[in-house]
């Protein structure tokens, strides 16, 4: 089923709060998924998390092109990622490997088309994808899990 996220932005742009609650339920798995893959741990993706989707529903308004709401949230939330681990200092990602294995191992969704059907897929893709420099990792994270 395609998902009209044209429609809910613009519901949502004339204050149905439903809209930002179906915005939401539609696009918070990736979009964690992508803060925690940044940031390394599950409390400081919590934390980008919240501060995207807060920042997102405030400023909803000025999306130019509503059906790009999900790309809008994901680059949002990297933003966000990065910023946190600015001011926390933490442009290491060694905490990556602690990840929770749910997360990681649930996360076939996100990978390349033709790819999920790997069993090691994931594991490895994450592993390359961690030993990236800041930059290439969410450039990468943001093409390829999108």
């Amino acid at each position: 089923m395609q998902i009209n996220f044209a429609e809910l932005v613009n519901q949502a742009q004339n204050g149905d709060r439903g809209a930002c609650s179906k915005l939401y339920q539609l696009t918070f798995k990736s979009s964690y998924y992508l803060a925690l893959r940044v940031t390394g741990n599950e409390s400081s993706a919590a934390h980008s998390v919240e501060a995207s989707y807060k920042k997102a529903f405030s400023s909803i308004a000025t999306l130019k092109n509503p059906e790009n709401f999900e790309m809008w949230i994901k680059h949002i939330s990297a933003v966000n990622s990065i910023e946190l681990l600015k001011q926390k200092k933490q442009l290491v990602f060694d905490e990556a490997a602690n990840l929770p294995s749910d997360i990681i191992e649930d996360g076939y969704e996100f990978l390349p088309k033709g790819l999920e059907k790997s069993a090691n897929a994931g594991k490895v893709i994450n592993k390359i994808i961690d030993s990236l420099p800041v930059c290439q990792k969410v450039v990468t994270l943001l093409h390829y899990f999108n």
